[in-house]
């Protein structure tokens, strides 16, 4: 499905689930909710290879933020609580190191061996619709399935020219919407905040690289409206 047809149709299906009256729609709770929380998050982009790098090295760890907003869903076909949540992540910038014997297409040269090196940075925007369950008082198992509209920028630093000299930074972009999942648990302090940690995983087919996953856990506090 084009990413043309997927939002309008998550747009509609959010409304067809939400509104009180819809299929299935039952009386619950219809208050908003919103939270914002940081975390860890492992970026699996790998070395952007066009075949001519050697001696790589990589790191893709670092701090994440994210906010999100809630809304409960009223539909009768499914035997627990569950909620849309729109949200956005900012994800930590990984970098790769590398040499080039200039036999590819991103990296240049004629001859001798260069280094070369690679910074990224994303984010995204997501809709996800999560479910409850609730073992025991004022705690919830919670699980996710949503979507995520995401963004990269890539730079490709200290690329030769076909004379071995240094050359301006090269600049890749790249979009995409690709599915993710989560799970976690959510504390209940009081009527109004609560404390949610839970762990997401993000699969990113991105075109140059061969799949890119990232791994984030997190903690959020989450505020009822």
């Amino acid at each position: 499905m084009s990413l043309g047809r997927v939002v309008p149709f998550l747009a509609a299906l959010a409304l067809w689930l939400g509104i009180p009256g819809g299929a299935g729609a039952k009386g619950i709770e219809t208050d908003w909710y919103g939270g914002a929380g940081i975390g860890f998050a492992n970026v699996d982009l790998g070395v952007i290879n066009d075949g001519s790098l050697s001696n790589t090295t990589e790191n893709g760890g670092g701090l994440s933020k994210k906010f999100f907003v809630g809304h409960p869903l009223a539909w009768d076909l499914i035997p627990f609580p569950l909620a849309i949540e729109f949200g956005y992540i900012d994800l930590p910038k990984p970098e790769f190191t590398g040499t080039t014997d200039g036999t590819g297409t991103l990296y240049l040269i004629d001859g001798a061996d260069a280094d070369v090196a690679g910074r990224g940075e994303g984010n995204g925007v997501h809709v996800s619709v999560v479910g409850r369950y609730s073992p025991m008082q004022d705690l919830d198992l919670i699980g996710k399935l949503g979507l995520l509209l995401w963004d990269t920028d890539l730079s490709l630093e200290n690329i030769p020219n076909q004379q071995g000299n240094a050359i301006t930074t090269r600049q890749l972009n790249e979009a995409g919407l690709d599915i993710f999942l989560g799970f976690g648990a959510q504390y209940r302090i009081d009527q109004t905040f609560s404390v949610r940690g839970e762990l997401e995983y993000y699969r990113v087919d991105y075109r140059y690289a061969d799949g890119v996953s990232v791994l984030n856990l997190g903690v959020s506090v989450v505020v009822d409206f």
